[in-house]
């Protein structure tokens, strides 16, 4: 399934781990980790789910009720 590996390493690269960039350090070239864009405890929704907890809020209920009525 090589299609679906783009998608994966972005989702990975953009959501969940970061992306690889190397850094010298003492000149030694390492290959480290940028902080990912947007992390998961900024959208994941895991534990208000299972909380029971608000998973949105009214500005964007309101935006989305804008199309079923």
């Amino acid at each position: 399934m090589p299609e679906g590996e783009d998608i994966l390493d972005y989702f990975d690269a953009t959501y969940v781990n970061g992306r690889f960039r190397n850094v010298l350090r003492n000149g030694i070239n390492i290959l480290c980790r940028t902080p990912p864009r947007f992390p998961p405890c900024d959208w994941n929704m895991f534990d208000a789910t299972v909380n029971n907890t608000q998973r949105t809020n009214n500005q964007c209920e309101g935006w989305n009720n804008r199309f079923t009525h």
